[in-house]
Parts: C-alpha cells; structure tokens; sequence
C-alpha cells in the first residue's frame, strides 16, 4: 500500500504528460498488465470478466457464411476470436484452433521434432499437427493455419488464413491495448515486455516485430528476474539495509522463480554508488535457469494420474485406450481440471475428482492425495528445483549466509514440495548457525508472486523511457553470453593459410558479463587474413552460435566509386595511401538495453602521411610552445615556421585574427596528412527466421487492422440485436399490460389509476386484429433473433443498417402504442401542413408588398429606380445570402410532397373507417359480455403459430410507413416554422434599414438645396447643380454655411450613410 501512494504522490505531479505505457508479464500460462498513465496510477488491467490475470490462451477459427455463392467484399470469410476466460468453454468443445504457450514457438524456425514437443508440452494435443506448416519466405518460420479441419467450404491452400507467430502474438497484444485504453484518456503508444533471460536474439526480434505489428513503441525487454527485484526494491525502498554499523554495504538477492516452462534464478546486487553521490544502484551479476521441473511438468504429472485412474476405473481395451489418446475433447477437458487439482493440492492433502461424462458420456469419480503427486516426480527431478540457486552461489564464490534474502516469484513456487526442497537446501548450506534469524527469514515473503514482473516491467519502462519520474536508481544490466564475431572471405569460407589451418578471424565483442546499452568500435584484422580490397563477411554469434552474416562485396568498385566522386584526379594521395598504407576496417557495434546484438556500419579508413612532414610531426607542437632551438633541424615546412612566427609576434589585442591565421596555416598541414573515411554497404543474411522486412510489417498490420475492424463491426451487430431482442420483449410487455387493461374497462372504457389513456384502450379494444398483428410481428422477429444469434457466419452477412431499420421499427411500434394515430389526427396534421405552408406564402406576398411600397416611396421622393436598387442591394446583400441558404423553394418542396403522401393516407384510412362503422353495426347485436381475452387466449396463440410463417407484413408495414410519414411532416412543419421566423427577422432589418437610409437622402437632399440658394450668383445653375458640383465646390472652398458648421459636407453625409450600412 505504502508502494502505491508513493508512486501515485510521484505520479500526479506528471499529470500534464499526454502519454501512457504499459507493462505486459506475457507468461506461458498467464497473462498479466499494468497501466501508467494520466488518472492511471499502476492500474491493473482487468479482463472483461474483472479478474486480475487472463490465460495466456485464444481461440481462433474461420467463419464461412452460408451463401458463398455470391459472396462480395462485405461477405467474405472472417475469423472469430476469443481470448483469455471467454475462450476455455469454446476450447473444450473445439480444441483444434486454441493456441497457448506461444512463447515456446516464437523466433523458431519450424522443426517436426519442436512442433511434436510443442504439442505434448502443452499436452494434451490441442492442436493438431498439420495446423502447423514451415515459411519459405523466412527461412521456414513457423506459420499456423485457421482453417476449419472439418468445413468442406475451407481450403487449407488459402495463404490469407496463414498467421506467422509474430502476428498471432500481435493480435493479444492488441485485446491487451483495447482493455487498457478506456483507463486513461492519453493514447497509449509504449509498451515494456517481459521475458526469460535466456532468450535469443531470434526470440528478442520476433517479439520486437510482434510489438511493431500491435502499432506500439517498444520501450524495452525486460528480463523476468530484473522485473521482480525492481518491483521488490520500489516496495521495501525504506529497509534495503545498505548502510551497517555506518559503513556502506552491498546486499545480494536472489531471484528464485518457477513458472509455467522453467526454473530461473537471478543473482542481483544492491548497493549506493560512492562515486555517484550515494546513488541508489541495481546489478544484474548472474543467471541460471533448467527447464526440467516446472509448473506444467507438475500439472502433467497430474494429468497422467488422472488418466491411468480413469482407465483403470473402466477397464478400457488397448483398442479404447489409443481412441481416447486422440480424443481432442477428452485430453482437452482433463488437462483443464489437472491445472485445478494443483492449486488444490498446493493447500490440502488430498483432493475429490468428480467430472461429469469425461469421454463418451463416462464420469470420472476418484481420489488424488499429496503424497501421490509428489511421489510421482522423479528423483533427478525434485533435485534439479535447488540447482539454479546452487549455480549462481558456485559460479560467483558466494554461500547462502551471503545471500540477503531469497525473492520467490511464479504460482509453482507455492507447490509444498517445491517449498520444502527449498527450506531443506538453505538448511543444509547455511554455514552460520549462529544466525537463526536470517536462516529462518531468507525466503522472503514480501513479493506478489502473481503480479511483481508486471508492476516491475512497466517500471523498467518508465525508468527507460524517462516519461515519469520515480524513484533514482542506477541499472546495470548484464550479458549472460559472449557476444563475438568471425571474420572470413566470401569465396570460400573455409580456406586455409600457408600451413594449412583454417584462415578465419574470430573476435570477442561483448564478453558475457558486459553491461547492456554499450557500444563498441574495433578495427578488424583484415590486413592479417587476406588482401584488404577483397569481397568479406561477418558472422555475429551470441553464445558461440551464428544467427546473422554480414556479406561486404564489390569492395573494389567501391573504392573507384568513391574516388571518382570524392577525389580529384590530380590528387594521387588516395592512391598512394591504398598501396603504401593500405586500409584499416572498422566495426561500429551496438548492444541495446534489449540484449539485441548489431552490427551498425563498417568504415574503410586510410590515413595519407607525408613522410618528410611525419618525420617532423614529433616536434610540431613543441615549436608552437616554445621557441625554436638550435638542436632542432633547419628543413622544417615553410607552414611550421610561419605558424611560430604568427604565435611569437601575433597582437594579443587582435586575438581573433591571430587564431583565424593558425586555423588557415593547420588546415595547410592537416592537408597533407589527409585522412579518407569511406562507408561500406552490407547485405544481411539470417541463420535462424529472417525478421519481417518493412513491406511484410505493414501488410501484416492492414491485416490485423482488418480483422480488428470487423470484430468491431460484428460486435456492433451482435449489440444491436440484442437492443432489438430486449425492445421486443418490452413490446410484448406492454401489449399484453394494455390486454390486461382493456379486460377491466367500463362502460366508458376507463380504467381507474391506469397508466394507458382512455384513447389508446379504445382504439385496441375495437381493434382486435391489431393486438394480433404485433403479435405476429414481434413472434416474427424473436424468432428471426434466434436463428441469427446463433449463426455466427448469418451475422457476417447481416446489414448493419438491416439490424437499426428493425431497431427504429420497434421503436415507431412502442410509439405507437403510447400515442395511435386516427384519421382525425391525421387530417389535423394535414391541415397544420397547409397552414404553415400558407401562412410562408401570404408572408412571401407581404414581402413583395413591402418592398413595392419602398420603391414608390423613393419615386414619390424624386429619387429615381435606381437609387432604390441600389439602396436596396446595399442593405439586403448579406441578408439574402443567408436567406439563399435555407433553400426555401426546396423545403416546401419536400413538405408539399409529403402532403400529397399523407393525403392518400387519410383517403384510404375514410374508407377503412366506413367499413368499421358497417362491421359495428352488425356486432351491436351480439353480447357485451364477450370478453376481449377470449378471443386472444391460446386459440389465437396457435393461430399465430400456424400463420406466423406465412405472416403477411402489410399492415405492420403500413403503420410503420404511416407513423415515419406523419413524423416527417410534424418534423418539416417545425423546420418550416423555424425558416419563417428568420425570414420574418430578415425582412424586418432590410425594411428599417432601407427606410433610414431613405430618410437621410432625404434630409442630405433638403440640405443641399438649402446650401444652393445660399451661394451667390448661382440663380443660373439653381436646375442643374449635382452632388458631383458640390463636391467640386468642396474641393475648391467652403460656402459659409459650411465654415460656420451650419451643415455636413457631402462627404461626411457620404460617411455617415457609409457607417448606417456598416452598423445594419
């Protein structure tokens, strides 16, 4: 707890960092992840089924739908996949597509013997053999077939159901992500792994390649052992113990794990770094792992127990026997309760097995004991639980009394064996008997066994990635191989000296031990093997064992190459330096924090040196410094004498200009000594799986992407029906509350405290056959649910839109019901229509009006047509556009045509009424006392059994149709209505704003005649002055009204008109 509120205390000041990571402890048997992130403390990711852990198991097949005759994009073969708890029920009845423990397959190339063992290991046979087919293309990598073994319609030659290893990985990968995501609201882009330390580098690649392929950043692989102690660390940061009687003191910790596959333990060092200000720091020193005892070996043990019991209990024939090894289901169902029965046995003496109709409808009843388990595992076996520990201690001359304390980790770690033999060998070795209570406390009991790589693996990210702060620590990861490279020529490689020894070169690296994240650059010793413009190749090994070759070829063409486009032809020194000195070759080599071995480039070097001027170089930079003395030799360069002089009289107070004339002379001389560094292109070469190349990533990635989006789809769909499922029964539901309603009715047809309306009652209870046709159309989609629901390939097919039409359908029905439409309602909303319809024209005819008004206003005014025009365009450009929009014409289009619809609606719903009002008539004789029920009792349920086949949609169809219709009007009367209003809006602005705009004309008019008269002489021109004469006269001088401000000039009338149009 104090763990989490640290890291949440830490966490929350990182708030405003838009990124998450996650953690992924991908086990054989189990899965489990963690999230940080915003508002995503160290969350665990919960399966759909809220549990902490998932198996590490999915189910994947092919679904064909039934008409492939035609089938079309949207038709095509899809897969169905179900991962973790949701897929164990299909596994037990279909076993042949269920794939776990794919960490054994992964970066293998396909072997008959690794697939045999494959499927015994994850015994009993899930799969089937021809499941599994190798890859050309990549070296025979492992490729897995979906196809349906017993589906005629499968072609087991169809490449597109073909998945590499890599990619069925991705696909867990990617559930892992979606259950994620919904925890915080940044996008995750990153991604930590864990895996056993052991793994090569084909292993480390494929993984990398599944992270790429899921469209996540690989932060880091992370090693299981490293993952626990970082988690152990960040819980008990208060009593590391690292500072004893005030000395500074290093404590090692071993990591004892025992997992599903494998037995590993990790010898680690915690100390604080003198050198480092007393930084907290983590050392990886050793490891060990055997693969003889394990959790699944237990469970196997079990599983054969059960299985000898089960046939000696019904005395099966040899005959019978061999059938039921090869019983897919049975093997399947056993092992599953085997994986029970251990957990059981880890907390009791014995157990009570009871599995109903194990294999051909035959229950098993037995009992299984402790002792009987335990006396099954052979003895090499129970002794090899201690080795790894028994290693590392004799491996790095340590004893258990140097051991702070032993971590365990892995669900097996709980069996009572295992924990005995352990207690037993601490006993046995510990030397100090004086301490008792670290013999007794060495095995600590403080780690999550279940969940401490998954927290210690999302941490290892965020201390990687830098994205968070946590904690301060140091990590030093190490190798556990060699890291080496050979050397050989590409003719043949193997060749032989003068003596007659093989001539290779073979060079250590990265010696086991080396720190991780480190790089290297060696020159090889190419000039020792051969000729150094010959064609070569280099193997990288890990462990002593080739997984990648480096072939470097056309290395004399290179050369020329090179000396063409960087060397000018009057320069012989390229020359020169190739035969006298000859080329020195490179290697720039990387190892990652992934453990991942590279190669990164090669150089070609050749430094061109000037014999006379080498010869001097020794005492080069003694002349800078001191003076020259008369010991020294009087040849020295031109260059070198100038450059003492500039340092003995250069002005100290121009600085600059005294060091750009050093630079100038140095270059001078570096030009002599030239030195040429040429890159070397290889070609890579794969022993082992080639790793997916750029073009197969991404067609992987449109795969899965495809595959991800028609899940989606077909869940959506599945949603769907089950909506449409549950609105039908609440259909149901309500049609028979409205028949139990109408069965208490009065004589008025009103029910006291019912939630119906007297008008909905009415309108059912003399409506008999409507009650009968939802019936029918509710039995007739229930049933159409049924058979779609457990059709898998029915569902590919399904339109979406064809589920929501049906969807809106119930809906229209169960609005209905609450609200039934007669002729009289409809006849209203035909007169609603024509009434807005109307009352837009009449304003459409006020607007015409309006404006015509306007327009002789201007006349009367004396002011012409096309000041009005104009006027009026000044005002109503902005308005118009707007009105433009709403497309008017078009909207009463539409609601004129609907009418038309809803008219013939209301004809053919007068003449139905007739004939009611005719039927009732004839039914007024009958008794009052026929009860509605009776009618609709079981003799209409068989009717609507025998009919609901040949059920005839017409008249469901037609209220549907009516109801959608009189929704579109009610829906156009609203828009219509809306449009008026703005129009109306408008319309007002334009008219105001025309009409001030006449007023000022006028008021502008009426001053310039006033101004007229007041000039002088100007009886003459009184008819025919104009607003251009006034503003010539402006320009020339004022009259003195003007001067005195008794009026504006034409031109602020000009301005303010302008701003009147700019406020409107």
């Amino acid at each position: 707890m104090r763990y989490l509120i640290f890291l949440i205390g830490i966490l929350s000041i990182f708030q405003f960092i838009d990124a998450a990571i996650l953690g992924v402890d991908y086990g054989n048997d189990f899965t489990k992840s963690v999230l940080v992130g915003p508002n995503a403390p160290f969350e665990i990711v919960l399966t759909p089924e809220s549990k902490r852990k998932e198996p590490s198991i999915f189910h994947i097949s092919e679904i064909i739908p039934f008409d492939d005759s035609n089938s079309n994009n949207n038709n095509k073969n899809q897969l169905e996949r179900f991962f973790g708890y949701a897929s164990n029920s299909i596994c037990l009845r279909n076993p042949l597509n269920c794939l776990s423990n794919l960490k054994k397959l992964v970066g293998n190339v396909f072997d008959e013997d690794l697939i045999s063992n494959y499927l015994n290991y994850q015994n009993p046979n899930l799969l089937s053999y021809s499941k599994f087919s190798p890859n050309p293309k990549r070296n025979n990598s492992i490729l897995f077939n979906i196809n349906n073994a017993n589906n005629a319609k499968s072609n087991n030659k169809n490449a597109n159901n073909n998945f590499e290893i890599e990619e069925l990985i991705a696909m867990s990968i990617i559930d892992i992500n979606s259950r994620a995501a919904p925890l915080t609201p940044s996008k995750i882009d990153s991604i930590s792994l864990s895996i056993p330390n052991y793994f090569n580098q084909q292993q480390r690649l494929s993984l990398k390649n599944s992270i790429n392929l899921s469209n996540l950043n690989l932060v880091s692989l992370v090693n299981d052992g490293l993952a626990v102690m970082l988690n152990y660390i960040k819980n008990n940061l208060n009593n590391l113990n690292l500072i004893k009687d005030n000395k500074k003191v290093a404590n090692y910790y071993i990591i004892y794990d025992m997992g599903s596959s494998l037995t590993q333990a990790t010898l680690t060092k915690i100390y604080l770094n003198g050198e480092k200000n007393d930084k907290l720091s983590l050392e990886i020193l050793d490891y060990d792992y055997n693969n003889q005892i394990n959790g699944n070996y237990v469970t196997l043990n079990i599983f054969n127990l059960l299985k000898q019991k089960f046939i000696d209990n019904n005395q099966f024939t040899l005959d019978e026997i061999h059938d039921l090894n090869l019983n897919s289901k049975f093997l399947t169902k056993l092992w599953s309760y085997s994986n029970n029965i251990k957990l059981i046995l880890s907390t009791n003496n014995d157990t009570f097995i009871s599995i109903e109709s194990l294999y051909n409808n035959i229950d098993f009843r037995s009992n299984l004991t402790r002792l009987e388990l335990e006396n099954s595992i052979d003895g090499d076996s129970r002794l090899s639980i201690t080795n790894p520990i028994s290693n590392l201690l004799l491996r790095n001359n340590l004893s258990i009394d140097d051991i702070e304390s032993i971590v365990l980790n892995g669900g097996s770690t709980r069996v009572p064996m295992v924990k005995n033999y352990l207690n037993d060998f601490i006993q046995n070795n510990f030397k100090n008997s004086i301490n008792n209570d670290k013999n007794n406390n060495i095995i600590s009991k403080k780690n999550n066994a279940d969940e401490s790589v998954a927290f210690g693996t999302v941490l290892h990210g965020i201390l990687t990635s830098k994205i968070y702060k946590t904690f301060d620590i140091d990590i030093l990861d190490r190798s556990i191989y060699d890291y080496s490279i050979e050397i050989s020529k590409i003719e043949n490689k193997r060749y032989e000296n003068e003596n007659g020894n093989e001539k290779s070169s073979k060079q250590i690296i990265f010696a086991k031990g080396f720190v991780l994240n480190s790089s290297n650059i060696i020159e090889l010793p190419l000039t020792d093997l051969f000729n150094n413009t010959e064609d070569f190749e280099i193997s990288l090994l890990e462990d002593n064992k080739p997984f990648q070759i480096k072939s470097f070829t056309n290395i004399s063409s290179l050369l020329n190459n090179y000396k063409s486009s960087h060397i000018s032809k009057n320069d012989e020194r390229f020359n020169q330096c190739i035969l006298k000195n000859g080329l020195s070759y490179f290697g720039h080599f990387k190892l990652d924090y992934n453990r991942i071995f590279d190669l990164i480039k090669i150089e070609a070097k050749c430094d061109y040196i000037n014999e006379k001027d080498n010869s001097k170089s020794s005492n080069f930079f003694q002349k800078i410094l001191h003076k020259k003395t008369n010991e020294e030799d009087e040849s020295d360069s031109d260059e070198s004498e100038e450059l003492i002089e500039i340092i003995n009289n250069g002005n100290l107070t121009d600085f600059n200009s005294t060091l750009k004339s050093i630079n100038k002379l140095e270059s001078k001389l570096l030009e002599k000594n030239k030195k040429f560094n040429i890159p070397i292109s290889s070609k890579a070469q794969y022993i082992g799986i080639r790793p997916l190349n750029y073009l197969e990533k991404e067609n992987s990635k449109k795969r899965l992407q495809t595959i991800l989006k028609n899940d989606k789809l077909r869940e959506l769909k599945l949603s769907n029906l089950n909506i449409l499922e549950s609105d039908l029964y609440s259909l149901r539901s309500t049609l028979e509350d409205i028949q139990e309603e109408i069965s208490k009715t009065n004589e008025d047809g009103i029910v006291d405290g019912s939630e119906f309306s007297k008008e909905i009652l009415m309108k059912f209870k003399n409506n008999k056959q409507l009650f009968k046709n939802f019936n029918k159309l509710i039995s007739h989609y229930l049933n159409w649910i049924e058979e779609e629901s457990f059709q898998q390939s029915s569902i590919i097919k399904l339109n979406l839109r064809e589920i929501e039409k049906k969807i809106e359908d119930v809906k229209i029905f169960k609005r209905y019901i609450s609200k039934p439409l007669n002729i009289s309602e409809y006849q209203q909303i035909y007169k609603d229509g024509l009434n807005i319809n109307n009352k837009l024209q009449e304003f459409l005819l006020d607007v015409s009006d309006d404006i015509n008004e306007l327009r002789n206003l201007y006349l009367k005014s004396n002011f012409t047509q096309e000041m009005f025009e104009k006027d009026n365009g000044r005002v109503s450009s902005k308005s118009l556009n707007k009105i433009e929009e709403l497309n008017i014409d078009k909207q009463v289009q539409v609601l004129i045509n609907r009418l038309h619809d809803l008219s013939a609606v209301i004809e053919k719903e007068s003449v139905r009424s007739d004939d009611k009002e005719d039927e009732s008539e004839e039914k007024e004789e009958k008794s009052k006392e026929d009860d509605y029920n009776d009618d609709n009792d079981d003799n209409d349920d068989d009717d609507d059994d025998e009919d609901n086949e040949n059920y005839d949609h017409s008249e469901s169809k037609e209220i549907i149709s009516n109801y959608k219709l009189v929704e579109r009007i009610q829906s156009k009367i609203k828009e219509i209505e809306a449009l008026k209003e703005k129009l109306e809006k408008e319309h007002g602005y334009r008219i105001k704003g025309i009409k001030r705009i006449l007023d000022r004309r006028i008021k502008n008019k009426k001053k310039k005649e006033e101004s007229t008269l007041s000039v002088e002489n100007t009886e003459d021109l009184e008819s025919t002055i104009s607003v251009e004469d006034i503003e010539t006269t402006n320009d020339s001088g004022k009259s003195n009204k003007q001067e005195n401000g008794d009026f504006k000039s034409n031109e602020k009338v000009k301005e303010d008109l302008s701003n009147e149009h700019d406020e409107l």
